[in-house]
């Protein structure tokens, strides 16, 4: 038997929910904003390396309420939340891995992924440059509050976003995600 074949199963990977969607040809109707809650929710930010448990869920909110409170528009707070939605049946993977050559398929995957996602919850024609540039000064707020190092030797790490990061279980942010997905998904409809 070939170790590398134990656990696969043929339909991709089993969610949370007990689905099985191939991440490398999601299938949109697998795709579920609870799955991407509770993954996100247990998925913690830069490996690990933070002070606490932090989830990407919560980094999503962040980035979400930062463009509410920037009085932006109801699909760009929407996609905010959804912008590493992929993560949730992709991980996360650090920044100086994912921008190497070898990792060119990740990243490919991982747009084809977003982008499904993306046209599911009608977010596709968000303002992806502006939800980028919030992202980055919400990394920016995490590196300085949550790295042992404070971000101090960070390559060009941004100005931070106006945040003050909370430490929370998992639980409580899944539920904050899908509360927070929700509204925004009734408001744009």
């Amino acid at each position: 038997m070939d170790d590398d074949t134990i656990g696969l199963h043929p339909g991709g990977m089993e969610t949370s929910s007990g689905l099985y969607i191939n991440p490398l040809d999601p299938d949109p109707k697998l795709i579920t904003a609870q799955d991407i809650a509770h993954h996100l929710s247990l998925i913690c930010r830069f490996r690990g390396a933070c002070k606490w448990h932090y989830s990407v869920a919560q980094h999503s909110i962040y980035v979400s309420d930062m463009l509410n409170m920037m009085g932006e528009s109801t699909i760009n707070q929407l996609a905010g939340i959804l912008h590493d939605a992929a993560e949730a049946y992709l991980g996360d993977v650090i920044r100086p891995i994912k921008h190497l050559d070898a990792a060119k398929p990740l990243r490919l995957a991982e747009h084809r992924l977003q982008a499904v996602i993306n046209k599911k919850f009608g977010v596709e024609d968000a303002d992806w440059k502006l939800i980028k540039d919030i992202d980055n000064m919400v990394i920016g707020a995490e590196a300085r509050q949550l790295m042992p190092s404070g971000g101090r030797g960070w390559k060009n790490l941004p100005a931070p976003a106006d945040i003050k990061i909370t430490r929370l279980p998992p639980d409580v942010v899944e539920s904050w995600f899908l509360a927070q997905l929700s509204n925004l998904m009734r408001r744009l409809s």
